[in-house]
């Protein structure tokens, strides 16, 4: 795994599915060639804006790979790469999201002694929201991973 596999497998784990159904990339906001951060750090190689015509993401014109990986959304300084259905109508705070999951490992591992809630599972719920979106772009800065 490289770093940004890391980046992108932490963010992944807040959201757990494709909650945005899939990532799109408006020319018209897009600052490449200057700018090629989404094609530098996409983590499945999916980006190519070099080619005629122009790749972006597993579908060439939008990203649907349902890993959910949003690590070109999170980088774009400009927000060029944005889902194609809003993250506040994909989903909306106070329903629920899919945790079912999530619970279910945590109880298991809390069960196993490997894991300490540290506020109630009842005070928490699941339509909780556990993250928010940091409202201007770029959302995330890649970590650098220079040897020193």
């Amino acid at each position: 795994m490289t770093p940004m596999h890391a980046n992108a497998a932490i963010d992944h784990l807040g959201g757990f599915h494709n909650v945005h159904d899939r990532l799109v990339r408006d020319p018209e906001k897009c600052l490449y060639p200057k700018c090629h951060i989404c094609m530098d750090n996409c983590t499945m190689g999916y980006i190519d804006l070099a080619a005629q015509p122009q790749r972006y993401g597993s579908r060439g014109d939008a990203c649907d790979d349902c890993h959910g990986c949003t690590y070109c959304e999170l980088l774009c300084p400009t927000g060029a790469i944005h889902p194609a259905v809003p993250y506040e109508e994909a989903a909306p705070v106070g329903q629920e999201h899919g945790s079912a999951l999530f619970e279910t490992v945590l109880s298991r591992a809390e069960e196993e002694g490997k894991f300490r809630r540290l506020i109630p599972a009842a005070e928490v719920g699941t339509k909780t929201p556990y993250y928010s979106r940091h409202p201007r772009h770029p959302r995330r800065k890649q970590l650098s991973f220079e040897d020193d």
